[in-house]
């Protein structure tokens, strides 16, 4: 959800709002930082989460015992989101949240992810960053925001 809301942000505002890194994983772009950090909630040991994600979710993030569920444990500080950050938030989440997954999962391929997938594939994690030129060259107003990149 968090990639198709930046996707939006990008198309109405011209940059991402996360400043998170896109990955092309199997099923679809995954926001690299904000990944961790839910793999961080869920206590997985892995030498890419960053020590700081731990200590960030403590007290504010939980998951259950099926290990997919995610539980807010605080209120969100809403004060730190914009109002277009919160509007495309809201967006995605009417549009895509109750989407099946896979009908989700093809929409999420497009040509950003499959450029990135193709390098993905020739390594050895399994997973490449999507280029915000790239994701914004899939946008209807991709000329628009690839010249906005660019200046």
């Amino acid at each position: 959800m968090h990639c198709f809301a930046d996707k939006l942000q990008l198309a109405d505002c011209g940059f991402l709002a996360s400043g998170d890194d896109c990955v092309a994983m199997k099923f679809g772009p995954v926001a690299s930082s904000t990944y961790n950090i839910l793999k961080a909630a869920r206590g997985d040991p892995n030498g890419w989460i960053h020590p700081l994600f731990a200590k960030l979710v403590d007290g504010a993030l939980g998951v259950d015992a099926d290990r997919k569920t995610l539980r807010a444990l605080r209120p969100p500080s809403m004060e730190r989101l914009s109002h277009a950050d919160v509007s495309c938030l809201d967006q995605a989440i009417q549009r895509y949240g109750n989407m099946p997954f896979n009908e989700r999962t093809e929409l999420s391929h497009d040509a950003a992810w499959k450029e990135a997938w193709k390098v993905a594939a020739e390594d050895e994690i399994g997973q490449s960053r999507m280029p915000i030129k790239s994701i914004a060259g899939t946008l209807a107003n991709a000329q628009e925001i690839v010249a906005h990149l660019d200046a």
